[in-house]
């Protein structure tokens, strides 16, 4: 276990993610699992908040590049969705939007904490909520219940962040939604002022127009 957490960046006095990210490609290209099961387990007993972000790191790099093999990984990532502490939430939020398709139901059931994170939370839980979202709406069992949730994080999103998320959800949005995030986008790109986010929008609201 001590091979894993040394090799991480906090133990190596490094401020960057870079060890971090090379252990999980490390992991992933050797599909190593027993230090899959090694970082499951730290996660159960680690009280170190550095240490606990570092290997939420290594999963959301590992949850990137091949997430079939970390998607076990779940509750051990998810217990840290109630964390005091907002690095680790965020962490945690990151890690589990690369996984959470294999885990939709579970997700589902825990939405309102999703959501709230989301609210409280900093930009970057944010940005994966809206991509844990996005996941529950694919599924088709959830996408009418979704489509206003994923309206008003547009509709309430910073003026950066607007273009990204209708953008991403026009991907793959349902034909009966288009009028939806069509007034939504439109209703709030007349409050954005710089020219790029509003080329963004205009973008967007004529692509997806094309298909009403």
């Amino acid at each position: 276990m001590k091979q894993i957490i040394n090799q991480l960046s906090s133990h190596l006095g490094d401020r960057t993610q870079n060890p971090n990210k090379a252990l999980a490609q490390e992991i992933i290209t050797s599909q190593n699992k027993e230090a899959l099961k090694v970082i499951r387990k730290s996660l159960k007993e680690e009280t170190d908040i550095d240490t606990i972000a570092d290997l939420l790191k290594v999963l959301e790099v590992m949850g990137e590049l091949d997430s079939g093999f970390s998607q076990s990984c779940f509750p051990e990532i998810f217990q840290y969705l109630n964390h005091s502490s907002n690095k680790i939430q965020w962490r945690a939020m990151s890690a589990l939007s690369t996984i959470a398709e294999f885990h939709i139901d579970k997700i589902y059931t825990e939405l309102p904490l999703i959501l709230k994170l989301m609210e409280l939370g900093t930009v970057v839980t944010r940005d994966h909520g809206v991509k844990i979202l996005l996941c529950l709406y694919s599924s088709e069992k959830y996408q009418q219940e979704i489509a206003p949730l994923l309206a008003e994080q547009v509709l309430g999103a910073p003026d950066n962040q607007v273009g990204q998320y209708a953008e991403k959800w026009s991907k793959i949005i349902n034909q009966e939604h288009i009028p939806l995030i069509v007034d939504t986008l439109e209703a709030r790109a007349k409050e954005l002022d710089k020219p790029a986010h509003q080329k963004r929008a205009s973008k967007i609201l004529l692509s997806l127009r094309k298909k009403i």
